[in-house]
């Protein structure tokens, strides 16, 4: 079979538009797949005890962790020691994440009760298999908010890895 001139034409021109379409939706993919690492500073005061817990997020190909480490301090000054990580699968809708934890390893030196802990944290920092839904907007100046449904956590994002 032979090709003409025109024939030759119209298939390098419809080959470089599939193949630029190709490399857009590449481009895409991996923009919407790209790492999200982030710190923040979570200090509560309830009943006379204050938490003060540096969160680190880190959200990357709809897997995910959470470090939490920090102190429980009591009014005579006594402390407890929060030190955990929590592994979670997500789910993202634009600004909106579902994540959900898969496990929970509690590090040697923690140790706060977990029914405290339960009432300062949602059940997703506590057991495996439990929701979390957030919606997390940037903010510029590396700032991004996570909000459920009131502003919780102002997060500093990082270099991946830090």
């Amino acid at each position: 079979m032979k090709l003409n001139k025109y024939s030759i034409v119209l298939l390098v021109f419809l080959s470089t538009i599939l193949l630029v379409i190709t490399a857009y939706q590449l481009y895409r993919t991996k923009e919407s797949h790209h790492p999200l690492t982030c710190r923040a500073w979570l200090t509560q005061v309830k009943d006379n005890i204050s938490i003060n817990v540096l969160l680190r997020f880190m959200f990357r190909d709809g897997y995910g962790t959470v470090s939490m480490n920090g102190h429980k301090i009591y009014q005579n000054g006594s402390t407890s020691v929060i030190s955990r990580m929590v592994y979670f699968n997500f789910r993202q809708d634009g600004d909106f994440y579902l994540l959900t934890s898969k496990n929970i390893v509690k590090f040697p030196d923690d140790n706060v009760d977990e029914e405290w802990v339960g009432n300062y944290f949602p059940a997703f920092y506590l057991k495996k298999e439990k929701d979390l839904y957030i919606n997390i907007l940037n903010q510029g100046d590396n700032n991004i908010i996570f909000i459920d449904p009131i502003p919780l956590l102002v997060c500093k994002t990082v270099l991946f890895g830090q």
